[in-house]
């Protein structure tokens, strides 16, 4: 993702299914349908692509994405991958999101991770970036 970002690519859907983990270990980012590159053409603000539930709160305002939306949505990724929820609760398909609550603490669902990991996925997946 790093690589992508510094060329200027900003994914917009990045979600469980669209990341493979590879047999020789590594991770492979899937799915580029809805990709922002860079001086190209972009979506009208009133049909930013993506996943309701693991999109950040700039895109629901309607606003391309960037670096900050892909990190935030690699964050919901891992909480979800590693606690089967959602940190502001799954969001219906042609929904309008809030995000008037806090996300849900990773360290409250699952005590038996590490504690770095409660440290830093609430910055990844902060309201604020």
């Amino acid at each position: 993702m790093g690589a992508r970002h510094r060329a200027g690519v900003i994914h917009r859907d990045i979600k469980p299914e669209n990341v493979i983990l590879q047999p020789i270990g590594g991770l492979k980012l899937l799915d580029i349908g809805v990709v922002r590159l860079p001086n190209i053409q972009d979506f009208p603000a009133t049909a930013v692509p993506g996943t309701p539930s693991y999109m950040a709160p700039e895109m629901i305002e309607g606003q391309p994405g960037d670096e900050r939306s892909n990190i935030f949505a690699l964050g919901v990724t891992l909480f979800r991958t590693v606690s089967a929820a959602y940190p502001y609760g799954e969001a219906e398909a042609f929904s309008r999101r809030r995000f008037n609550r806090p996300p849900a603490s990773i360290a409250a669902l699952r005590p038996d991770l590490p504690a770095w990991l409660d440290q830093v996925l609430p910055q990844a997946i902060s309201r604020m970036p």
